[in-house]
């Protein structure tokens, strides 16, 4: 009898110790699941920036080529307004 009791509360033992082990597992999956939700959300973020990144060195292209374009174009206006004035003032003499 006592060898029946000693073997009860052995294979008591074992599986509680299995089913432990068994949630343990249980929760890695979890977890797992969880990680790679994570993961692609990360990815998901990660090509969202090199998107916005690359419509922002589009639009520092765009920006710098107008910049150019406007200092040209400034640069001008005044040799126009300094021709001007320079045929007023001599025109008058």
């Amino acid at each position: 009898m006592s060898d029946a009791v000693d073997s009860n509360t052995r294979l008591d033992r074992i599986e509680s110790k299995i089913d432990g082990l068994s949630e343990a597992v249980v929760n890695l999956a979890r977890m797992e699941e969880r990680m790679i939700t994570l993961f692609k959300r990360m990815d998901s973020y990660d090509s969202r920036q090199n998107e916005l990144n690359e419509k922002l060195v589009g639009i520092e292209k765009t920006l710098i080529g107008r910049g150019m374009f406007f200092q040209i174009v400034d640069k001008a206006a005044w040799i126009v307004i300094a021709a001007i004035i320079t045929v007023y003032v001599t025109g008058k003499s």
